[in-house]
């Protein structure tokens, strides 16, 4: 019989190298991070924040993730590890001021922060909110500034769950119109092909996952 590989005998060692979305970053990945190191005291984290998409392989990084509809890569192994998707969401502050809205008709009289890279449905045509008859308040390209400035009462603004999860937790936003949802693509664990994926990897791409479906179960419940 052959020996296991190195990888798959001894504890995770080295340095994990990562590239992520900033916002993912900022909101997710600091948590996983510093839950990983203290799990795996031997390896070291080398987190890189970036907006654009890196070449694992050319530029030496061990696991990314990345937020897309689909990855299609033959170089890389994607693993899809959760969907996105994006609520309307706004403060306390502004809902006692405005009034809530019941359903999507109601959402033309109100104020509204855009993101705008998000879903198509409730971005900004031209000058104007699409599908409504009010212009949007505040448009901007920055998922961070743009929860700032609904959980600072600027008006109602769709985005994703992970970024309002823990505002909608403090009391600092409230979901509105429940049944509104937007898928916008899935968060993807990306990793260069290779025959052996060493143990700092996988035990960072497990916790990931752990961590996903810690947070998807409290959502639900």
């Amino acid at each position: 019989m052959c020996d296991p590989p190195p990888d798959d005998r001894e504890a995770p060692a080295g340095t994990l190298r990562i590239p992520a979305p900033v916002d993912l970053g900022l909101l997710f990945l600091a948590e996983v991070v510093t839950r990983y190191t203290a799990r795996s005291p031997a390896v070291s984290v080398d987190v890189h924040l970036t907006g654009r998409v890196v070449d694992l392989v050319a530029e030496g990084f061990d696991v990314a993730l990345r937020v897309a509809s689909r990855l299609a890569d033959s170089t890389l192994i994607v693993r899809r590890a959760a969907p996105i998707l994006f609520h309307l969401f706004a403060s306390p502050l502004y809902l006692a001021r405005r009034g809530t809205p019941r359903g999507e008709a109601d959402l033309a009289g109100h104020d509204r922060v855009v993101f705008r890279p998000g879903p198509q449905s409730l971005r900004v045509a031209g000058p104007r909110q699409a599908g409504a008859g009010r212009a949007a308040r505040i448009v901007c390209d920055d998922l961070l500034f743009a929860r700032d400035a609904v959980r600072s009462g600027a008006g109602i603004g769709l985005l994703p769950r992970f970024v309002a999860e823990a505002d909608v937790m403090a009391g600092h936003l409230v979901r509105v119109v429940p049944r509104f949802e937007r898928p916008a693509g899935y968060l993807h664990i990306v990793t260069p092909a290779a025959r052996h994926v060493p143990r700092k990897v996988t035990g960072f791409r497990d916790l990931v996952l752990e961590l996903l479906k810690v947070r998807t179960t409290a959502a639900a419940g």
